[in-house]
């Protein structure tokens, strides 16, 4: 489905020039920039929503350095038919 939509002349010329740079009609230039656009503001809400399940105890995080142990005991383990068993500390 498409949908017309008036840019701005000056943004409009900026995105030909952009897109003109990178070989590629401007029509597409402007709808991976959307499209761009908008995967960035679902990331952003899928993060904020996360960050909010953890300031509420519904969900964990590890440390970078909790994740670097479990990586060593699981390396350990692989191999030597040990269940992995880690807790954070």
């Amino acid at each position: 489905m498409s949908q017309p939509f008036d840019i701005p002349e000056d943004l409009f010329k900026r995105a030909e020039a952009a897109a003109a740079g990178k070989g590629e009609p401007v029509r597409h230039f402007i709808l991976d920039a959307i499209l761009e656009a908008v995967e960035d503001m679902e990331d952003l809400k899928a993060a904020e929503e996360a960050l909010e399940r953890i300031r509420n105890g519904e969900d964990q995080y590890y440390t970078l350095d909790e994740l670097g142990e479990f990586i060593e005991v699981e390396s350990h383990r692989i191999g030597t038919g040990e269940k992995a068993v880690y807790k954070a500390s």
